[in-house]
Formats: C-alpha cells, sequence, structure tokens
C-alpha cells in the first residue's frame, strides 16, 4: 500500500495509452475464444487501466476521465479503420462496386461506437473506483 498516490500525475497517460496497447493485443490472444470472452477481456483492460491510473497517480479525477476518453476515441478509431477495410475489401470481393466503401464505412462505424461507448464506461469506471480506493488508502496512512 506504500505505493498509492506515488506516481506524477502525468502517468495516467501512459495507463491510458497502455490499455489501448492491451487491448488491441487482447484481440490476438483471445481469437479462439469466443466473442463473450474478448469482450469481457477488451473492456476489463480498460476498467483495469483506468483503476491503476488513479489509484497509483496522484492525477485529478478529470484528469483520468480526459486521458481515458482519449483512449476510447484512439481504440474506436483504430477499430473503426481494421474493420470499415475489412468490410469493403469483403464486399468488393463478392461482386459489390460503389456501395463497398459505404457498407464499409456503416458497418466500421457502427462497431466503433460501440467499441467508443463500452470502453468510455470501462475507462471512467475504472477511474472514478481507483480514485475511491486511493483517497480511502491516504486517509488511512
Amino acid at each position: 500500500m506504500d505505493k498509492i498516490g506515488t506516481l506524477n500525475k502525468h502517468f495516467v497517460w501512459l495507463f491510458a495509452l497502455a490499455a489501448v496497447g492491451l487491448s488491441f493485443a487482447s484481440g490476438f490472444v483471445t481469437s479462439g475464444m469466443g466473442g463473450k470472452i474478448a469482450s469481457f477481456v477488451y473492456f476489463g483492460i480498460f476498467a483495469v487501466s483506468g483503476f491503476l491510473a488513479m489509484a497509483f497517480t496522484q492525477a485529478k479525477t478529470l484528469a483520468g476521465v480526459g486521458a481515458f476518453i482519449v483512449a476510447s476515441l484512439a481504440s474506436a478509431g483504430g477499430y473503426y479503420l481494421v474493420i470499415a477495410s475489412a468490410t469493403q475489401e469483403a464486399t468488393e470481393a463478392m461482386g459489390g462496386g460503389a456501395e463497398a466503401g459505404a457498407l464499409g464505412a456503416f458497418v466500421g462505424g457502427f462497431f466503433a461506437l460501440i467499441i467508443a461507448v463500452g470502453t468510455l464506461v470501462a475507462g471512467i469506471g475504472g477511474v472514478i473506483t481507483g480514485n475511491k480506493v486511493r483517497k480511502k488508502a491516504l486517509e488511512t496512512a
């Protein structure tokens, strides 16, 4: 417990960046485990990262929330690019013409929205919980 709240407040950004990287890597690790497990791990990474970011740093809640908003948007943007491109290529391979790009953009946007909302809720939930734990630990120390 002696490490609670000792890191510089700017480390919250490192935790948010790590959440994005680890969540993308989790897609490869959980690829054969089914959608529910993959989603649980993906969003769990954001929740745990948000918790750790606030528990171990001196960052204010607003800084943690801001970092995980940016991380959520980066994650959603990355998945938008991957899914839109894959959908467009699949549509073109099946003989789709001009509508391939529009379908790719729609499907990519749909999944990006789901990912953005999910990672935002998980990350901010972790930030709020981590902040409460840090405050409680520092009060009793």
